[in-house]
């Protein structure tokens, strides 16, 4: 218990990879760095009604130090679905590129016999020990990969449109709807996407390497949003 509590509190202080992009600067309508202004002498500073018209329109904020965790198994083995059932709630996605919540737990369908869950900050230990321990001898898989993925929120009205810019899915909600996820390209790279609301809010998913040139990405494909 002790020790839970310890890694909880080292989490918590951490910063998230995205920590030096800054996206609050963006969220609240102002000039980011490296942007052209026409005048010196513009005010800085944008009114109340602009920073909520800007919001509107793109709102794109870090979600830091989730859990995440890898399982793999066999739907067509019982004793398998059972025992992640018995864990997390509920059943895992079955049908291609959905998602489903169960608890805190998002289950994001990765293929015919991979998911990933994300869980609240500090929980992914007590979750990945109560799988291992639920799954036994069985030809099945839980693995903690915490440390290798970050995600980010993108909502607003123009949230689509900046989507396509760097993906090749189609976002449209007749196509993309929610309980949607797909992983795909954005920019150079590798994400997975999933649709959270009518908003629309989407969350994306991807590794903490790519943290800088995914943020510098979406800092650059938002000018046109929020000018």
């Amino acid at each position: 218990m002790a020790d839970e509590k310890q890694h909880f509190n080292q989490r918590v202080n951490q910063e998230g990879p995205l920590i030096q992009i800054d996206l609050q600067a963006l969220n609240e309508g102002k000039k980011i760095e490296g942007e052209n202004s026409e005048s010196e002498n513009s005010e800085s500073e944008n009114s109340e009604e602009d920073n909520v018209a800007v919001a509107d329109r793109l709102n794109i904020s870090e979600v830091p130090l989730l859990g995440y965790i890898n399982i793999r198994g066999r739907t067509d083995n019982a004793a398998f679905v059972s025992a992640v059932e018995g864990v997390l709630g509920g059943a895992l996605p079955a049908a291609n590129n959905t998602f489903v919540t169960h608890d805190n737990f998002t289950i994001l369908w990765f293929g015919p016999d991979e998911w990933l869950v994300l869980t609240p900050s500090g929980q992914e230990t007590k979750l990945i020990n109560a799988l291992r321990k639920a799954f036994g001898d069985l030809f099945a898989a839980a693995t903690d990969v915490t440390g290798g993925y970050t995600a980010v929120d993108v909502s607003g009205s123009a949230a689509i449109d900046l989507l396509r810019k760097g993906s090749t899915i189609d976002f449209h909600p007749s196509v993309f709807g929610v309980g949607q996820c797909a992983q795909t390209l954005l920019g150079k790279t590798g994400v997975a996407i999933y649709h959270n609301s009518e908003a629309p809010n989407y969350r994306i998913v991807f590794r903490r390497s790519f943290a800088d040139y995914l943020g510098l990405w979406l800092l650059d494909a938002s000018r046109e949003f929020v000018s």
